[in-house]
């Protein structure tokens, strides 16, 4: 049986089950039986992490790029950044499948400081797709397993781990990885300002504190954030108040109204017209789509 084959057995099998155990916290599952609409975000939209599709299809978006993630595709996402999606294929007979690991950059700097002749280049996009090795599945699978094997997880997994960034840092889609282990490289830096956009999301946005955070001027700050989530930080901010109106919205207990103003909106039109544009529906009809579709399940 080849790693991938097993490594979705595997996951299909686990997730079955619930969440990965509290032993591995930077491991991450999923499984649908279901397609989903555009732009559904999820927890992992918004973290830096490695992601392998392992079976069924999963289409996602940063600003004006899109990726296609099919059986043995892997997703790297080297910042916290909105990347919304789509489950665009999963059955009960073959559901979607996928597994990741939680990016650390200590971790990452630490493989840079054992390979210094790795390149680095100009800021890169936060986002990168492409086929997963025979070697980085292998690295997974034997990961997985050792939710299985619990005896194993305080020997084993922080070198499994290690293992598996390494196999994405000296791939052909490494480059976005490889600089968040650098404190002071461009993509570290924007990061830093995407981190006060996200604490502050509600609040207007601020260019010129921003590029200060990023110790930028003005001007390259703008051209590294678009370099970075082909979006500009305005941009940024608005689809970030939009993805926690949506949140919050699908939590249920919150009207559109008091959601809107919650997240910065000042004008509820302008919040509906923004939220009808993105997401394809009224944030009221969204709502309620959403939990009818829970209540039917």
């Amino acid at each position: 049986m080849d790693a991938l084959t097993e490594l979705r057995a595997l996951v299909d099998r686990l997730a079955r089950k619930g969440k990965p155990p509290s032993e591995l916290p930077h491991l991450r599952w999923g499984r649908s039986t279901q397609t989903s609409r555009p732009n559904d975000a999820t927890e992992e939209s918004m973290t830096a992490l490695i992601a392998v599709v392992l079976q069924g299809e999963k289409r996602s978006a940063l600003g004006s790029h899109a990726f296609k993630c099919g059986a043995g595709d892997l997703l790297v996402a080297s910042m916290k950044a909105p990347l919304p999606g789509q489950i665009t294929r999963a059955s009960a007979r073959e559901p979607f499948l996928a597994v990741g690991l939680l990016l650390r950059p200590v971790l990452v700097a630490s493989l840079l400081l054992k390979a210094p002749d790795v390149p680095l280049g100009a800021t890169p996009l936060a986002v990168a797709t492409g086929k997963a090795s025979d070697e980085l599945l292998d690295a997974l699978r034997r990961y997985v397993r050792l939710v299985e094997e619990p005896a194993d997880i305080p020997v084993l997994a922080e070198a499994i781990e290690r293992e598996i960034v390494w196999r994405v840092m000296r791939g052909p889609h490494g480059a976005a990885l490889r600089t968040i282990g650098l404190a002071n490289s461009s993509l570290a830096r924007i990061s830093r300002a995407i981190d006060l956009l996200q604490a502050r999301f509600a609040e207007p946005v601020r260019i010129a504190e921003l590029a200060r955070v990023a110790h930028m001027s003005e001007p390259t700050f703008n051209r590294h954030f678009r370099q970075a989530t082909a979006m500009s930080p305005l941009q940024f901010h608005k689809l970030l108040r939009l993805q926690e109106a949506r949140a919050r919205l699908l939590a249920g207990g919150a009207d559109v109204t008091s959601v809107g103003f919650a997240v910065g909106y000042q004008s509820l039109s302008q919040f509906s017209r923004e939220y009808r544009r993105q997401f394809g529906v009224p944030p009221g009809e969204d709502a309620a789509r959403v939990r009818g579709a829970a209540r039917r399940r």
